[in-house]
């Protein structure tokens, strides 16, 4: 796994795996770095979602497990 971004969630039961980041802050820097997050996960064959942390967990949509 490609663990050296330190990703909040990971679903194994997905294909391909599904990176989640819990998104908190808004701020530019913060913004950058999730942004980076993305690309690196999205370049190695993971999806990626990213949920807004003050939302509620049942509005989040996640993929379909294998």
């Amino acid at each position: 796994m490609f663990l050296d971004h330190r990703p909040d969630m990971v679903l194994m039961d997905t294909t391909p795996k599904t990176i989640i980041e819990v998104a908190g802050y808004q701020d530019a820097e913060y913004r950058q770095k999730l942004a980076e997050k993305r690309e690196k996960y999205l370049e190695r064959g993971y999806q990626y979602v990213e949920w807004d942390g003050n939302s509620s967990i049942e509005k989040l949509t996640l993929p379909p497990k294998q």
